[in-house]
């Protein structure tokens, strides 16, 4: 059986994507003032079990990350346009950084960095929720 979307679904799709934890989405789009905490959050929890509403959700979040997306391949065009404006400028030491950048961009250096945080993949969807909603907004771009 297919759920249907309502209004109060869309709120709460919509809470979480805005960084929301689920349990506060759910008190944003339903009546929850005498629920019990453990109420709410069980709720919530089987709210985000049903595959119609974690599909709304990436449906929310798919044009965000979308348009926050930089690819290798618009970066190694903007490196090599540097490149040409370097050369034509005669710019040694900025035509040498334009070089790196093109060479780490290709996997020739590569630079050891600790992640603490693991990967994306292992991240709660509140703290993907929240890199997004970060992004987004410096990229002057609004949620619904």
């Amino acid at each position: 059986m297919i759920m249907k979307i309502t209004p109060k679904i869309e709120a709460f799709c919509q809470a979480i994507v805005s960084g929301s934890s689920q349990s506060d989405a759910y008190r944003k789009a339903y009546n929850a003032e005498r629920m019990k905490a453990e109420t709410i959050h069980n709720k919530a929890y089987a709210l985000m079990k049903k595959g119609e509403i974690r599909a709304r959700i990436e449906e929310i979040r798919k044009p965000v990350i979308e348009k926050v997306r930089y690819g290798l391949e618009d970066a190694m065009k903007e490196a090599e346009e540097a490149m040409q404006i370097c050369r034509r400028k005669e710019q040694g030491g900025a035509m040498v950084a334009a070089v790196q950048l093109r060479s780490k961009l290709n996997g020739l250096i590569v630079e050891k960095r600790e992640n603490r945080n693991g990967p994306l993949e292992e991240l709660p969807d509140s703290s993907l929720d929240n890199i997004i909603n970060r992004k987004a907004k410096e990229l002057g771009l609004t949620l619904h």
